[in-house]
Formats: structure tokens, C-alpha cells, sequence
């Protein structure tokens, strides 16, 4: 473990950023929202949801935050996190962001002390619980995304399930990952107390289908083309929207002679054959150097984007490529910041 007075230059700026949902562009999953996860806020100890890459499950608990208007920090866990000691830092940090007056002081000072070694991590995590349980007067949610990013680092899970097991009632977590998690914790093992929601849950239904091309791709397409793109997709969001851009350029309705196959259940490579000629082959050509560039960055100030695409209009660039749902989302209301989905790095 590193030395805690340098753990905040470790800590990236984008950690504590939830996506960014704007109503006119995205699918408001009512269904999931206002009659699943609505019987669970607040009374669950944790929501998981658990399902593979681009099936919408960090909007999903966007949408059901905001709309329950429910306090929360959001957390997106990454390599970094390995080391548990960063993590509660960047938690402290987050947290007394979120909350406004919460302070641990007798964490903040452990930290600014000097290394804190294995032994030392559940007590910190149990004086930034007590501290917690002290300030909160109502229910609270810590949103801990990208977890499979740090399935092979056992230290960080076992600092995860002991705060999980050991957190204060009004304190809740939603729990995201493409993959079954590595948590041990005893609330999550024996499920009663979890939400869970999977690949079967988040895939759309037929009249989600419709809804999605018609309010929010603006395109038409009849009972039973969405039919049979949901047939082919298996619900899948990701599934859906490469085949609506590859349609968009091909015919205005999706036909069965389209060929457009996608299977619901995709490998690495598959995914990356669709990006490839499904996504790349329908963005102008001179765009694809720019892209595979700023590809590498996990954060993307339009300034420096500009600096390193030698162009002026990437942030035009950018906000246009946002705006037709190629996988771009901004950082900040602004849209100074952007990311890419995780499959284009």
C-alpha cells in the first residue's frame, strides 16, 4: 500500500460522476423504475445489477435516483481501487462532498498520518461508518459502478463486503457490474434483503422497443419490425441501437431482409466486429483517427481533445456524435468533459 499523503493525485476526477441523463434522449424504463425498484427504495439494503456490457444498467440507477429523488454518491470503481486504502479516501472525499457537514476527523487524520498497513483498514472503515450512522438523519445510497473492474483484487472486496455487513440502516447500496460479483458480504449472499436485476430484467420489452425509436431515435418503425428486432436482439439496448444506426443509413424501416443479425449473448471480438462496421463504418472516415486518439483518454476535456486532434470543432464533434447516441456521454451539464462507452477504450 502507497503512502496516504499521495493518494489524492491517484484519485481521478471522474470517479464521483454519475452518467449524465438528459430526458430527451434517453428511455425512461418506467416499468423497471416505479414498479420493481419503487417497492425497493429505501427498504432494501442493496440493489444489484448485475448484466452484460450496454444494457443500460448505470442510466437505469441514474433514473431510479433521480426520479425517487433519493440522496446518493456514486463511486466507479477501477484498477486503482486495488489498494483499499485509496478507496476509503476517495469515499471520505466523495462522501463529505455529498453530504453537506459530514466530516470523519479522526479518519482524516489516520490518513494524513502516514501508511495505514492491512490490519488498519477495517477499523478506518468502521470509524467512517460510526461517523456516518452519527450524520445521517434519513436513508442515503452509495452507487459503487464498474465493480467487475476489480474482481481480482481481494482486498477490495473484502473492505466492500465488511462495509456492506456493517453499514448503518439508513445507509443503502446499488451494487453495478458485467459480471456475477466477488463480494463475500453476508447481506449479499443470503438475499433477502437485495434487489437484484439482471441481462432478463433490463432487456426491453416490445413497447419499450417502440417507444425507444420513436422518442428518442425519432425513427418509425412498425409493430412488427420492433418484433423482430427485439426477436434478434434478445432486448439487448446495445444490440438495438447498432441496429437502428445501421439501418439509419441503409432503409427507413427494418426489414427481415436487412440483415441485421444480432445475437443477445456477444464475445469481446463480436462486440468489437460490431463497432468496427457498425458503428465506425457509418462515422465519416477522417472522424475515425480522432476517435481511436482520444479512445485512450477515461476522460475527455474538450480543450485537450482539440489539442490532440488538431482540430478546432471537436467539441462540435463530440456533442454531435452524443446527440446520435454513438456511445459518447458528457461528464458535465456543460458538455466540457466527455467519456466514451468502455468498449470504445
Amino acid at each position: 500500500m502507497q503512502p496516504t499523503l499521495n493518494l489524492q493525485q491517484e484519485i481521478s476526477s471522474n470517479k464521483f460522476y454519475p452518467p449524465q441523463v438528459d430526458p430527451e434522449s434517453s428511455l425512461f424504463r418506467s416499468s423497471l423504475i416505479t414498479k420493481l425498484l419503487g417497492k425497493t427504495a429505501c427498504t432494501k439494503k442493496a440493489v444489484i445489477i448485475e448484466a452484460q456490457a450496454g444494457q443500460g444498467k448505470s442510466t437505469l440507477a441514474a433514473q431510479f435516483l433521480h426520479h425517487f429523488n433519493l440522496r446518493f454518491a456514486w463511486y466507479q470503481i477501477g484498477p486503482e481501487d486495488a489498494d483499499p486504502v485509496l478507496l476509503l479516501s476517495a469515499l471520505l472525499d466523495n462522501l463529505q462532498q455529498k453530504l453537506p457537514g459530514f466530516k470523519s476527523p479522526q479518519l482524516a487524520l489516520i490518513m494524513h498520518q502516514g501508511e495505514i498497513g492491512p490490519l488498519d483498514v477495517t477499523r478506518c472503515a468502521n470509524i467512517l461508518l460510526t461517523d456516518l450512522d452519527r450524520h445521517l438523519a434519513g436513508d442515503f445510497y452509495i452507487v459503487f459502478d464498474d465493480l467487475h473492474l476489480g474482481e481480482q483484487a481481494p482486498l477490495l472486496n473484502n473492505l466492500l463486503s465488511h462495509i456492506i455487513d456493517t453499514s448503518p440502516p439508513r445507509l443503502h447500496f446499488i451494487l453495478i457490474s458485467r459480471k456475477a460479483l466477488s463480494l463475500t458480504a453476508r447481506t449479499l449472499r443470503y438475499g433477502t434483503d437485495v434487489c437484484m436485476l439482471q441481462n432478463q430484467d433490463l432487456s426491453l420489452s416490445l413497447q419499450e422497443v417502440e417507444m425507444l425509436f420513436s422518442r428518442v431515435l425519432k425513427q418509425q418503425i412498425s409493430r412488427s419490425d420492433a418484433e423482430l428486432i427485439r426477436q434478434q436482439t434478445s432486448g439487448w439496448i446495445m444490440g438495438i441501437l447498432l441496429a437502428a444506426h445501421a439501418d439509419r443509413h441503409q432503409r427507413p424501416s427494418i426489414s427481415s431482409n436487412t440483415g441485421t443479425r444480432l445475437p443477445a449473448d456477444l464475445s469481446s471480438d463480436q462486440i468489437l466486429t460490431y463497432f468496427r462496421h457498425e458503428i465506425l463504418g457509418h462515422v465519416p472516415e477522417d472522424l475515425h483517427t480522432i476517435l481511436m486518439r482520444l479512445s485512450l483518454l477515461s476522460e475527455i476535456p474538450v480543450d485537450l481533445a482539440a489539442t490532440i486532434t488538431a482540430r478546432e470543432d471537436t467539441g462540435a464533434i463530440l456533442t454531435d456524435l452524443m446527440l446520435d447516441n454513438f456511445f459518447i456521454y458528457p461528464l458535465d451539464e456543460q458538455q466540457t468533459v466527455f467519456r466514451f462507452h468502455h468498449l470504445f477504450q
